[in-house]
């Protein structure tokens, strides 16, 4: 039987009443980012914790090595693959990244169009090749 796995994003700081969002599936994940809830930054790194929402526990957590080496600020994200690993979208350093459950990074992707100024990436989604494929035919008819 497979489980229902929920992407939650957040940028608070599991203390804050708003940083848990309410999951009505088997596991649920989000993304931290150590902000406190007067808005400034409680601590310099980001996590991807994922919960259990009806036995109430974490079961399982990705930090960097050292912590610090994975954080971002905002508009970051995570998502589960069919394999068990996790797509990560590190997005103000412009890093998107899979790791395995084993907290091995598998591969990573570092944007070179980063700029003073820009913003980074928003979000990074993983397509399964029978989705593209149809795209990726059409363009070569043409």
């Amino acid at each position: 039987m497979s489980q229902a796995v929920s992407m939650v994003y957040s940028n608070r700081d599991l203390q804050s009443p708003s940083s848990i969002l309410s999951c009505l599936v088997q596991h649920g994940s989000e993304f931290e980012q150590g902000i406190s809830s007067s808005g400034q930054f409680s601590r310099r790194y980001s996590r991807i914790i994922e919960l259990n929402p009806i036995e109430e526990e974490r079961v399982w957590e990705y930090t960097g090595t050292p912590k610090e080496n994975f954080f971002s600020a905002f508009i970051s994200g995570a998502q589960p693959l069919p394999n068990g690993n996790r797509l990560i979208c590190e997005g103000g350093p412009c890093r998107i990244f899979e790791v395995t459950r084993d907290k091995e990074i598998v591969w990573e992707h570092r944007s070179p169009y980063k700029k003073k100024g820009t913003y980074g990436i928003y979000m990074a989604t993983r397509y399964p090749p029978e989705y593209v494929k149809p795209l990726l035919e059409r363009a070569g008819k043409e």
